[in-house]
């Protein structure tokens, strides 16, 4: 890195979930001060348990008939940081940067375990989930990344981190396990000592929710202004879990997952994007997540004893990269997605998707924009 790396640990451990009861969600706010440059902010949510383990599967989205329940990976259940009358990051769902983080170069050890939990933990086991909240995107290289950064300096007032903590309505068998739940907060804040002269591009993560209670061909439009980096689908099938809903390899998502559930002509299942009438990528989930995985330094997961490879959050969920769909971080902005009305002629930037609904189903879309002029991020030809 070009400059300093200063931290600040916050830690807050007021939690006690009993299991059986009921509790609503709670919102902490906490304030991130002025002193330096912001990078990123690792939001560590700490779970232990008394008297019993943790059951398998606790982690990941459970079957409800009344609501989309994430299981403990939800525990935080949305994220929105605050500076400069700006949202940053607009509440975002805590499971939703986890799928971001996991699409991008994969989850820490500690994370892993805990979503990849496949049968009960012993009693007074403990597991820690990390929630990675990247406000200079790892994906670019510096020095276009410094830009990046968010100038605390430059800011009249400090900025806000709002962490909401899950009530029990949102977590599924949280509440019907056998045991109480203490949880605690790590909050790490880092910092870069950059000069307050630093260049600043204004960013924004964001995330948009569609319901579809009907099979079809679905155009969702994405908010026009700014330039996209990247694009995250979640897709779920009547609030069970992360469901391929254009039916692309069924149950598996990722080679050794279950291949054998494709059928042999996948019906339909194409996702395509499009700008200005004019289709700019066309793929599957299925084939989407490969091409993430080998686009990583490394390809993590966990074998069964039956020698399947599990993915953490693979199902059901396609990452479109606008930055670098191979090794390491672009080196410039040029190859985002301009969706400013000068560059577009006035047309929206729209996914397109091909659905099987059987109930309904619910498509989460995640987006990353950096607005304003990116010339100066972006390499030029002679």
């Amino acid at each position: 890195m070009l400059f300093p790396k200063y931290q600040e640990l916050i830690e807050r451990s007021d939690f006690t979930l009993t299991a059986g009861t009921t509790w609503p969600e709670t919102t902490l706010r906490i304030p991130i001060t002025r002193e330096k440059h912001l990078e990123s902010i690792f939001v560590r949510v700490n779970l232990s348990t008394a008297g019993s383990g943790f059951a398998a599967g606790i982690f990941t989205p459970n079957t409800s008939t009344t609501a989309l329940q994430e299981g403990l990976s939800g525990i935080l259940k949305r994220v929105t940081f605050t500076a400069n009358n700006r949202n940053y990051i607009n509440a975002v769902r805590g499971s939703s940067l986890l799928r971001l983080a996991a699409n991008i170069d994969g989850l820490d050890p500690a994370t892993e375990a805990a979503v990849n939990l496949a049968a009960a933990s012993t009693a007074g086991t403990c597991f820690s989930i990390t929630y990675p909240i990247w406000l200079a995107h790892p994906q670019v290289a510096e020095p276009v990344r410094d830009a990046l950064l968010v100038p605390m300096p430059l800011f009249n007032e400090d900025g806000v981190l709002e962490l909401t903590i899950a009530g029990s309505a949102d977590l599924g068998t949280v509440s019907g396990s056998s045991a109480t739940f203490q949880v605690s907060l790590q909050v790490l804040v880092n910092r870069w000592h950059a000069p307050v002269s630093l260049p600043h591009a204004v960013h924004e993560l964001n995330e948009y929710e569609a319901l579809y209670t009907a099979s079809g061909k679905y155009r969702y439009e994405l908010p026009a202004l700014g330039s996209y980096t990247g694009l995250l689908l979640s897709m779920f099938n009547t609030y069970i879990a992360e469901t391929d809903l254009v039916n692309n390899y069924g149950a598996g998502a990722i080679p050794g997952t279950a291949y054998a559930a494709q059928t042999t002509t996948p019906t339909a299942g194409a996702v395509t994007l499009d700008l200005a009438s004019t289709t700019i990528r066309k793929t599957k989930l299925g084939l989407l997540s490969l091409e993430n995985a080998l686009s990583k330094s490394s390809l993590r997961g966990s074998y069964t004893a039956a020698g399947v490879l599990t993915m953490p959050f693979s199902k059901g969920t396609g990452y479109f990269d606008f930055l670098n769909d191979g090794f390491g971080p672009a080196g410039s902005l040029n190859s985002v997605i301009d969706a400013n009305p000068s560059a577009t002629g006035g047309s929206r930037f729209g996914v397109n998707y091909d659905l099987t609904i059987t109930t309904s189903g619910t498509v989460r879309h995640l987006i990353h924009r950096i607005f304003g002029d990116l010339s100066g991020l972006k390499l030029t030809g002679k």
